[in-house]
């Protein structure tokens, strides 16, 4: 569902990098951008049209009957800074039901999205040709969190990595300028943090000057005991209202700089 507040140029990331002497370094903390011009080719692109963005990922993002996910709280925050953007995706609900989203600003929420309750990487990998075929679009951006249900069902940190790397291939083969947000797994216990680290050498490897690749450390000051002052979890894995919260702020923090 295409959510337009302000019209702005779709993005064309071919040209976005190294413009002018820009300099882009590949993760959240060190991102710099030497050159106003970044910003400049967007908003002089003749073509206007919303950002497109995927959302994909598994329970995490999906939500449930309760619980709206962090998709919702990301969504007001694109609608407050005046971004022009479309999220797509095959499925609508959340898991075993739909929460209440209330409108805001005059918009209806855009529930499109590609998160399955439960599911591995691997099998969105399987799936996700067949589901993009769909798009009104191909993705400008894809938000990915993807790895929970993996290592707990005994795969590997490095054969879940793989498959996120064929889940980008694939994204690329549709839009060779992607830009590609990875999100961390944040528990605190084994075999996340060896997971984490894994990411960690990927996400610069895999990124390319017209298709980046960003990694986000959700990990970052996250409490999964919901039994703790503070926590970001109701059960030790998915998402409280706090846990929505900062999971959304941390990416609408790291989109900023690819927006105009």
């Amino acid at each position: 569902m295409n959510n337009t507040i302000r019209i702005l140029s779709k993005l064309s990331l071919g040209t976005l990098l190294f413009l002018s002497g820009g300099v882009f370094l590949p993760t959240l903390e060190n991102l710099m951008i030497a050159d106003s011009s970044y910003f400049g080719h967007l908003a002089q692109s003749n073509e206007a049209s919303p950002v497109v963005i995927v959302l994909i990922g598994d329970s995490i993002t999906q939500g449930n009957w309760e619980n709206k996910s962090w998709r919702y709280n990301l969504w007001t925050k694109l609608i407050d800074a005046e971004i022009a953007f479309d999220f797509v995706g095959s499925l609508k609900t959340n898991f075993k039901g739909t929460p209440d989203f209330p409108d805001y600003k005059g918009q209806t929420f855009d529930r499109d999205h590609e998160a399955r309750w439960g599911w591995r990487t691997d099998e969105i990998l399987e799936q996700l040709d067949g589901w993009m075929n769909g798009y009104p679009s191909s993705a400008d951006i894809a938000l990915i969190q993807l790895g929970h249900n993996d290592l707990d069902q005994g795969q590997t940190p490095s054969s879940t990595v793989n498959e996120i790397s064929q889940i980008i291939d694939k994204l690329r083969a549709k839009n060779p300028n992607v830009v590609i947000f990875l999100g961390q797994s944040p528990p605190e216990w084994e075999p996340f943090p060896s997971y984490r680290a894994k990411m960690a050498a990927f996400a610069p490897a895999k990124s390319l000057p017209e298709s980046p690749v960003i990694l986000i450390d959700h990990q970052i000051d996250w409490i999964s005991d919901p039994s703790l002052p503070g926590a970001h979890t109701y059960d030790g894995v998915h998402p409280g209202l706090l846990g929505e919260e900062k999971l959304a702020q941390a990416w609408f923090e790291a989109l900023l700089p690819y927006l105009p």
